[in-house]
């Protein structure tokens, strides 16, 4: 899969929110959220300010992307310690 790292999305003339990946063909992006840096709840119940200050930009990152037709995949970094399927939850993602 072709794909782009450090991906841009603009919101207005100058301002932008950087995702990890977008693939074109897919019209998808991915971001890995580090557990401890965005405050993964199954790990945090109780976050310090960093954690929420990342989250609220998550959540703005989130409606950026939804507001261009834009689908989003976020990927804790957990999962990927797990050794996930990074191929079947994009399929996944891109069906529904």
């Amino acid at each position: 899969m072709k794909y782009i790292k450090q991906f841009r999305l603009y919101f207005d003339s100058y301002s932008y929110r950087t995702y990890d990946f977008y693939l074109p063909k897919q019209n998808l992006l991915i971001e890995c959220d580090g557990d401890y840096w965005h405050g993964n709840p199954q790990i945090y119940t109780k976050l310090n300010e960093m954690q929420i200050f990342d989250q609220q930009n998550d959540k703005f990152k989130n409606e950026l992307a939804s507001m261009l037709s834009i689908k989003l995949l976020r990927i804790w970094e957990s999962d990927v310690q797990q050794n996930f399927n990074l191929e079947k939850l994009i399929n996944e993602k891109i069906q529904s």
